[in-house]
C-alpha cells in the first residue's frame, strides 16, 4: 500500500529531545509502516530525517522562517 503521511509545518521529524507531539508519532508511524512494507512518503518541514526506507518530501519549516519568540518558546518547550 502507498502511504503519505503529512506532518507540522513547525518541527522537523523527528523532533528534538525537547518536544514530543505529532512530529514524534508521525516518525514512529512512518517506521512501523515502512517496516510492514508499506511505501512510505513522507511530507515534513525542510531539516527532517525520516526513518530508513521513508521517502522525504520536503516542505516549508516556518520555525526557521519566522522564527519563535519567547510566547512561542514558552507554549512549546
Amino acid at each position: 500500500m502507498k502511504v503519505l503521511l503529512i506532518s507540522t509545518a513547525i518541527f522537523p521529524v523527528p523532533p528534538d529531545e525537547r518536544y514530543g507531539g505529532v512530529e514524534s508519532l508521525v516518525f514512529d508511524f512512518a517506521r512501523e509502516l515502512s517496516q510492514l512494507k508499506h511505501d512510505v512518503t513522507l511530507a515534513a518541514p525542510v531539516g527532517s530525517k525520516p526513518p530508513r526506507g521513508v521517502e522525504l518530501y520536503e516542505t516549508v519549516n516556518l520555525q526557521q522562517q519566522q522564527g519563535f519568540g519567547p510566547a512561542e518558546e514558552r507554549a512549546y518547550f
